[in-house]
């Protein structure tokens, strides 16, 4: 049996000082790109081919690189994602957090609504 391909979405990585005007700039490309603040360690804005901006937080569990969302653009500001991309590294330095994880925990959390009727008809 041969091992399954994985294949990777090449991705292009760029460093940027941040500030509101030139985030506002960045412009859709063919592919993915994600734009990493040089101020913020770990804070990225991500442009999609369709021109959505995204902020995300990446940072190393183990051997491992994560990310997480902090949210979109321009409904969070440069300031906003700054100040949540301090205090989500901070948890991630200081209690050993890992919020990716955390995210996925609750998102995966399986709930039933008390109104639900259970009864076999």
């Amino acid at each position: 049996m041969t091992p399954a391909v994985t294949r990777r979405r090449k991705r292009t990585n760029r460093r940027k000082r941040f500030t509101a005007r030139s985030i506002a700039a960045l412009k859709p490309e063919a592919t993915a790109v994600d734009w990493f603040d040089v101020d913020t360690p770990g804070l990225a804005i991500h442009v999609s081919p369709g021109g959505a901006k995204s902020w995300y937080l990446f940072y190393t569990k183990g051997r491992t690189v994560r990310r997480v969302k902090l949210g979109l653009w321009p409904d969070t500001e440069l300031a906003k994602a700054r100040r949540l991309a301090r205090h989500q590294r901070d948890r991630i330095d200081t209690e050993g957090a890992d919020p990716a994880h955390e995210r996925r925990e609750a998102r995966d959390v399986f709930t039933v609504p008390p109104h639900a009727n259970w009864t076999a008809r």
